[in-house]
């Protein structure tokens, strides 16, 4: 899925793309994106969001049967920092 197009309506604080490197052998995804939001409450209205939605369907239509997921899992509020 395109950042961009996910990103409309300014729902998102950040996404961070990764890219699993070969420091280790996996059979882990070989992408994934964190996406920071800034409450919970933009969450719940992203999940319902026509840019939620354009998203969808343009992965479906692009991504044709490809190693893909995106499902929303959890969300996570901020628990303890740690100075370094």
């Amino acid at each position: 899925m395109h950042v961009p197009l996910v990103a409309k309506g300014g729902h998102f604080s950040s996404i961070t793309r990764y890219r699993l490197t070969d420091a280790f052998p996996s059979d882990l995804s070989k992408y994934i994106a964190v996406v920071e939001f800034r409450d919970e409450e933009t969450f719940r209205q992203w999940l319902v969001s026509d840019a939620r939605a354009e998203g969808v369907e343009d992965m479906a239509a692009t991504w044709e049967g490809k190693d893909m997921e995106f499902m929303p899992k959890a969300f996570y509020e901020p628990y303890k920092s740690y100075p370094v």
